[in-house]
């Protein structure tokens, strides 16, 4: 593949993962995680992993369209849980 020919492909799969249905879906995923979590563990012990204030985490949740909320939070979220 020449050059030319991969970084066309490269801004592609960039395209791609940037959409907006890309992204929401994201979001989706990322909220679903952080509820499970809150459901088996509790706001508080969530929000404290997460490195998120109790509010924030909330609002978050309750949204119907989340906003964006990066993976290393809800990364460091499940990561800590499961070392307790």
């Amino acid at each position: 593949m020449t050059n030319s020919a991969l970084l066309k492909k490269i801004d592609k799969i960039v395209a791609k993962r940037n959409s907006p249905a890309n992204l929401f879906g994201t979001q989706l995923q990322r909220q679903q995680r952080l509820k499970f979590l809150v459901d088996t563990y509790g706001l508080i012990v969530v929000a404290r992993a997460a490195g998120l204030s109790e509010a924030s985490l909330n609002q978050y949740l309750r949204n119907k369209r989340p906003a964006s909320i990066g993976e290393q939070s809800v990364v460091n979220a499940e990561e800590v849980i499961a070392q307790l």
